[in-house]
């Protein structure tokens, strides 16, 4: 089996409208599936040092940079995310490397038969499942004795969950994907707090109050200590520019003079929750110096988050796709960029909340908003889009695609314009994906579904 194949089989089994399962059938969120496949492979989870994240923004951030640490340090360090960008690959990695096509391949060839057989009466084993299985066994393969986690949805029943870490990490919180986690901020955290185990730290970026108070009573709860940035971690931003910020951190252990090359004050935020977590490793024993911490968040890259695709003209891609991380997003461009003039480029999935969304970028004050799609089936009609950009903005125009929008964009833009890409991280990565001229992995699959 190749990779193109590969694809196809765990695609198949995908439905990427969300709609098209009736409702008796679709996949149902619990630990009792995954638990059953990874017995089945030997249960490849366990007797490794494990960093487990969770979040409603940041989560992704997060990981990579105590991944990014740990391998400063010496040790090769297996870490899982999701979503991908440009290529699933992208989701499994080892010492920040993605796995080789042939390797992903391999492993879709030796589990769909397991799957089969792991399959509990009345349930199928998901994508997602799948991809998670396919992480521990690609990490076990390579001997690898760390492993950073980040979780898909949610936390307490996310099939990352079946983990007992030596350190959680909570990120910022908000509401997202409320209609399986809950539609307010207590029952969010509650959700995500389900990653706490009995006596693991769990270490946490400041959060609205409601939201902390359940963190606090889960982790009472478990006998676990929580550290939280804001109180027990603190920071203070020295700089920024485009080639990243600097900033002091301060710890109840050190004090650090940090740079990341990342822009965005949550970044800053994200990198005092990692810091955190790998300061509790090193209380269990695990061998790191300051330098390496150092040295870790100066290397760290991820992309779609702020990150600046050209600099003459301006163009930013950015994959936040839900009302709060459109809100750290909105305040990070005011901070960096008071006066520059603003043209968005705007597209938003179907299952994400579109009019507050909408309102949020409104917030940017942008001059002129193009409205897009990205090829994924939950796309957005810009039609929509753009009647709701119109209540705030005079200045708005439909596209039929993001190199349609992208090339509107560079037709306007003028001397110091900032080309802002946002909405949803498919948007970004596309945009990415032009600009950086990107071949995308083909998914006939979606585009079957977006024709119907």
């Amino acid at each position: 089996m190749d990779y193109s194949e590969a694809l196809d089989k765990i695609l198949g089994f995908v439905d990427p409208i969300g709609t098209q399962t009736p409702s008796g059938l679709r996949s149902r969120y619990d630990l009792s599936q995954i638990t059953s496949f990874l017995e089945e492979l030997g249960n490849p989870h366990k007797d490794r040092t494990t960093v487990h994240i969770a979040g409603t923004k940041g989560k992704g951030s997060t990981s990579v940079m105590t991944a990014s640490i740990l391998e400063s340090a010496g040790y090769t360090t297996g870490l899982f995310t999701s979503p991908h960008l440009h290529s699933f690959c992208e989701r499994i990695r080892v010492g920040m490397e993605q796995i080789a096509e042939q390797d992903f391949a391999d492993l879709v060839e030796r589990l769909l038969p397991i799957r089969e057989k792991a399959t509990l009466p009345g349930r199928k084993i998901t994508l997602f499942e799948l991809l998670t299985a396919m992480s521990f066994l690609h990490f076990a393969d390579k001997g690898i004795g760390f492993q950073v986690m980040e979780v898909g949805l949610g936390g307490r029943l996310d099939s990352t969950n079946v983990v007992y870490p030596n350190v959680c990490g909570i990120t910022s919180l908000g509401l997202d994907h409320t209609e399986v986690l809950g539609d307010t901020l207590e029952e969010i955290a509650f959700e995500k707090a389900g990653i706490i185990k009995k006596g693991v730290p769990v270490v946490s970026a400041s959060q609205e109050p409601e939201a902390l108070g359940v963190l606090r009573d889960i982790a009472r709860q478990q006998s676990s200590r929580l550290i939280v940035v804001g109180e027990d971690i603190r920071f203070r931003r020295q700089g920024n520019s485009l080639d990243g910020q600097e900033f002091e951190l301060v710890t109840p252990e050190n004090r650090y003079n940090l740079k990341i090359p990342l822009i965005g004050e949550y970044q800053v935020t994200n990198a005092a929750v990692a810091v955190g977590i790998i300061e509790t490793l090193i209380s269990q024993g695990i061998d790191i110096e300051d330098y390496h911490i150092v040295d870790g968040l100066s290397r760290v890259q991820w992309p779609c988050r702020l990150e600046i695709l050209s600099r003459e003209p301006l163009v930013i891609a950015d994959g936040a796709h839900n009302p709060h991380a459109a809100k750290e997003v909105v305040r990070s461009i005011r901070d960096m960029f008071p006066d520059k003039r603003i043209i968005l480029i705007a597209g938003i999935q179907a299952n994400h909340d579109v009019d507050k969304l909408v309102t949020e970028l409104s917030y940017m004050s942008p001059d002129v908003v193009l409205t897009t799609r990205s090829r994924h089936p939950r796309a957005v009609d810009p039609s929509s889009i753009t009647e709701l950009f119109r209540s705030y903005v005079s200045d708005v125009y439909p596209s039929h695609s993001v190199k349609n929008a992208l090339d509107m964009a560079l037709n306007i833009v003028e001397g110091d314009d900032l080309i802002l890409s946002i909405g949803s991280l498919f948007v970004a990565a596309e945009t990415r994906e032009i600009i950086n001229d990107i071949s995308p992995e083909d998914y006939p699959v979606f585009n079957a579904q977006r024709k119907n």
